[in-house]
């Protein structure tokens, strides 16, 4: 069967053999992902701001890596600015869980086919994991990437993924070559980073930023990228 490597240009590919992505029939294999920031700025202070960077990681490499449809969920009014700038790093179809079925809405853009690859980013949301084995097809790979917390998986139905074959995969870390992959496709300027809304808080503005990432619904919603940096 084909393999395709996708390579992000780093020099440290050729030193240690490692690839950004590889291809293998229709499953994608990307290399650990973390929250790599432009410019070597701090990762957001939070889990949930640390997904959404990781996912727009992996989403992008799933594009280069071929993917023919690229599908982002999310959730409500916080995740509205998130879901709006999917489309300008490769995201084919938005889905609003709050408004929207996910599994209807995919299987409306697909023809009636469901997904050969879902990476599930949810922090800290267990109930996603249902999610996402509901929208994978027969013999599709279902990465579940960080923890979600105590409480297990509510609504799974464990018969559902041996009917349907499915391959899972746990992604807890990252080790050091993927670091290097992340910084190097910040660099290359394929994507419209600069594009993300940021916010810089210093000691000064650290409690109000802190408030509004723990309680979204209490005001406007926080920047994409929200950074510490105590001399601001």
């Amino acid at each position: 069967m084909e393999h395709l490597h996708i390579s992000s240009g780093a020099a440290l590919e050729k030193r240690f053999g490692y690839s950004r992505a590889v291809r293998v029939g229709n499953h994608v294999w990307v290399a650990g992902t973390a929250p790599i920031m432009a410019g070597d700025a701090d990762p957001p202070a939070t889990a949930y701001e640390q997904a959404k960077v990781c996912l727009g990681i992996i989403e992008r490499a799933l594009k280069e890596a071929g993917a023919s449809l690229v599908v982002m969920t999310g959730l409500g009014a916080r995740d509205e600015a998130r879901l709006n700038q999917a489309r300008s790093f490769g995201v084919d179809v938005i889905i609003d869980a709050a408004h929207q079925d996910p599994v209807d809405e995919l299987l409306r853009a697909t023809g009636g086919r469901l997904a050969d690859v879902v990476v599930d980013v949810t922090a800290k949301a267990p109930a996603a994991i249902a999610d996402a084995v509901n929208l994978a097809a027969h013999g599709a790979t279902v990465v579940i990437a960080g923890t979600r917390g105590v409480g297990g998986g509510p609504g799974i139905e464990p018969d559902l993924v041996v009917y349907k074959e499915l391959h899972i995969i746990g992604a807890l870390g990252v080790d050091y070559p993927a670091y290097q992959q992340a910084i190097s496709l910040l660099t290359s300027e394929r994507w419209p980073f600069d594009q993300i809304s940021r916010h810089t808080a210093g000691f000064d503005d650290l409690p109000a930023l802190l408030q509004t990432l723990a309680s979204p619904d209490a005001g406007p919603p926080p920047a994409l990228h929200n950074v510490f940096i105590p001399t601001a």
